[in-house]
Order: structure tokens, then sequence, then C-alpha cells
């Protein structure tokens, strides 16, 4: 596998190596599953020390460009490009504070409707199909009272939606938010079967609103939608900081 590189003298050297590559793997010069040379054919190749080849290769392990194989038959091995490293730099946010109920509000509110304000300008028969096999997940846990498999059928119906507003970006992101964040922690889970039927309420006629075609509704649904889940979350979380306070 050929791998054309520029050599640099810098202190920043580590940080050149990560751009050649990543350049690299845009360009298509490099593919997944490709086997990156060795350390010390890298460090010659860069004119070099191991030291700063093996920075380089951990910032793009972080960045889910790369995994490290360690032992015999080991190596830094190209990845299929995904969000996993950007969901887990979410996850840091969201744990250490710096992404709250209304910082998620502000931003679901705005892309989910222009989401399904797509959505429903591009629905498909199949993707009302689609929308509806999600729609009835949710609705068969909120039968059995199945908090958790309800969880996984909400989020089903939002990224189904995303799926048919057609932008891979969006997709992207809102699967990161909702798989990542939403079903995911604690705080951000839904609680009590009147919450449960409420939200599958707002579910239906969202997914109502994207089948028909009605794009300004759909709109308006998804704002009020995630309006009222924030209004939850936060009723919920005094509710728990109440009673831990509580002698």
């Amino acid at each position: 596998m050929p791998l054309n590189v520029e050599k640099l003298k810098s202190s920043r050297m580590f940080q050149h190596v990560v751009r050649q590559i990543e350049d690299a793997v845009v360009s298509g010069e490099l593919l997944p599953g490709d086997v990156l040379p060795s350390e010390n054919k890298l460090a010659a190749m860069f004119d070099t020390s191991r030291g700063t080849v093996r920075e380089a290769l951990r910032v793009l392990e972080e960045r889910g460009l790369v995994d490290v194989r360690v032992g015999v038959s080991g190596g830094a091995v190209v990845r299929e490009p995904d969000m996993d490293g950007i969901g887990e730099r979410l996850d840091f946010l969201v744990r250490v504070g710096c992404v709250d109920y209304d910082h998620m509000d502000e931003f679901r509110r705005n892309v989910e409707a222009v989401v399904a304000s797509l959505a429903a300008s591009r629905i498909t028969p199949g993707g009302v199909d689609r929308l509806n096999e999600a729609l009835q997940q949710a609705r068969n846990a909120l039968q059995r009272s199945d908090a958790g498999e309800f969880l996984r059928g909400d989020v089903a119906v939002h990224l189904r939606i995303a799926e048919i507003a057609g932008n891979p970006l969006f997709l992207a992101v809102l699967r990161m938010v909702h798989e990542n964040i939403l079903g995911a922690f604690p705080q951000f889970r839904l609680r009590g079967i009147s919450v449960l039927e409420r939200n599958c309420r707002d579910l239906e006629r969202l997914v109502e609103a994207v089948s028909s075609g009605d794009a300004e509704r759909a709109a308006h649904l998804a704002r009020e939608h995630v309006r009222t889940f924030n209004i939850t979350m936060k009723a919920q979380h005094r509710l728990r900081k109440a009673q831990r306070s509580d002698p």
C-alpha cells in the first residue's frame, strides 16, 4: 500500500503526521482496512521519531480514523468512517455538565423542526411504512408498560424521520444525539405511564403530519414535542433533587 508523505521539521511534528494521514484517507489513497506501515517505517518516512509517530497514531485513533492493534500481527488499520468518536466526545460534554436540558432543547427544537419539514416534503409510500413500523414499536411497548422498549421505539421514529429527510448530515447528528445521549443518559429518560402515553400521542401526531406531507405542521409538532419533552425532563430533575434532599 503506497503512502506518499512530505517531510517536515517542526516541534509539532505529530500534527503534521496526523494531517497527512487524514488527507490520505479523505483522498482515497488510504482505504478502510488498509494497514499503515510500522512505527519504524512511518518514522523513517516522515524523518521523525517513533514517539512522534505513536502520538500521531493516538490522535488518529481518538478521531476514529484508525484502530491501533497490538501484537505480532498488530498495527494501525484504517477504519470505516463513522460518528462514534464524535458521539463519545459529546457524551463527555454531557457528563461534565457542559450540555444541559436547555442546550439540548434549543438544539433539538431548531434541527428537528427542519428535519421534520424536509421529511414531510420528501415522503414516499415506503417512508410512510417505515415510520408506521417504528411508531408501532413504541405503541406495543407502551401496551406492555415497557419503558426501555418504548424509548427504542421513540428513537426509531425520530431516526426514520431523519432518514426520510434525505440529508446524511442531519441523520448522523440526530443519531448521535438520540442514541448516544437521549437513549443512554438516565437524566433524559421518561418516567411514568402517563408521561409515556403523552409522548406516544405526540409521536402519532408527528408521524401523521410527516406521512401526509404537511411540512408546516410537521415542523410545528416537532418543536412542540421537543418543548414538552424538555419541560418534563426539568420537572423530573427537580423532583429527584427534592427527593434526595429530604431527610
